[in-house]
This record gives C-alpha cells, sequence and structure tokens, in this order.
C-alpha cells in the first residue's frame, strides 16, 4: 500500500532505488528548508556511508543552513542521488534508527523494534537499506546523539536522536504511517 501523498509533492527515492510519495504524515518537515541529497560512498573498511550533498553535487554540511534546500528542490534533485535527507540541526523533529532490525526479503521484523516502534506511536519508515526502521517524531528535551547496542540481538542497535547537528535520510517508504508523535520518552 503507498501512504497517502502529499498534493503536488514529488516522488522520493527509498529502499532499492525505488520511488514513493512522501507520506501526508510529513507534511510538516516539508515547509522545514532542511533537505539535502545524499549518496552512498564506500569507505576504506568495505562499508558504505551516506553523506549530505547540496542540490548542486557538493558536500552539504550539518551545521551550515546555507547547503541546504527545501524539500521541492531536494525531490527534484533526487534523480541525480541515492535518496533525500532531512537535517535535524536547529529543529524538534527527532529520530530513531533501529538498525539491522528487518529482514529486507521478508518483511519480518524483530519483535525488540516492533515493540519500540509500538510504544513510540509516532511515524515509523523503512531505511533505505530495507534493513532498519527509522521513527520520526517530535523531541523537546535535550541534545541526545549516541548509539546503544541491543542486548541479546546480534549487531543490532539502537541510534537517538534530538537536538542532534546531524541529518537522516527519508525514505518516505512508511511501516507506520502514524502522526508525528513526541517521542522524547
Amino acid at each position: 500500500d503507498m501512504p497517502a501523498q502529499v498534493p503536488d509533492t514529488p516522488l522520493v527515492k527509498s529502499a532499492a532505488g525505488k520511488l514513493h510519495p512522501l507520506p501526508k504524515t510529513l507534511e510538516p518537515l516539508i515547509s522545514i528548508p532542511h533537505w539535502v541529497c545524499w549518496r552512498y560512498k564506500k569507505k576504506e573498511d568495505g562499508t558504505y556511508t551516506k553523506p549530505p550533498f547540496q542540490t548542486n553535487g557538493a558536500l552539504a554540511e550539518n551545521d551550515n543552513s546555507e547547503t541546504w534546500s527545501t524539500f521541492e528542490a531536494a525531490a527534484q534533485a533526487v534523480k541525480r542521488f541515492n535518496g533525500v535527507g532531512f537535517v535535524l540541526t536547529n529543529t524538534d523533529i527527532t529520530a530513531s534508527d533501529l538498525d539491522h532490525c528487518r529482514d529486507a526479503e521478508t518483511g519480518i521484523i524483530e519483535p525488540w523494534a516492533v515493540a519500540l516502534v509500538d510504544k513510540a506511536g509516532s511515524y515509523t519508515e523503512i531505511s533505505p537499506s530495507g534493513t532498519g526502521l527509522r521513527i520520526i517524531g517530535y523531541g523537546s528535551g535535550g541534545e541526545v546523539h549516541r548509539k546503544l547496542p541491543v542486548p541479546k540481538a546480534n549487531g543490532m542497535s539502537c541510534e537517538l536522536y534530538r537536538k542532534a547537528t546531524r541529518y537522516i535520510t527519508v525514505t518516505g517508504n512508511a511501516y507506520r504511517d502514524a502522526s508525528l508523535a513526541n517521542i522524547d520518552a
């Protein structure tokens, strides 16, 4: 099922380069000009990172608003990149990344991740790789930027970002198309 599309909103890339409309739930982010594009970059150890880019192809900076753009500009430029992202810097938008909790082939999600999504009660989407989830909501507490291992879950982790100077990828591939909720807890 495709989520309800924000009127006249361009498509964004998600897992495996598929295009999805941005869900109506994420409409509050559209009005904030904190958008970037991203592209996979292979690191020396063979793993990949996703650095942010300006729509013109130059690197973007999480602490420099002059390198960000509108959602519309990022979505129009996404054809030259692997996806779009939202810079959390100086906003009340908060996110939690649940890494390696989803089987990309079967869609089966680890019970700990399902429980956390249920507890958060906010919009959640499937990550670009298809192997993780991202909970997006509001937060009003102090700065949090940390990665926590999930006990008894082989290599799985939960990354928390509130008032953090960083960006998150946005796929539009909703797992739970709920309203944005306060996810401080």
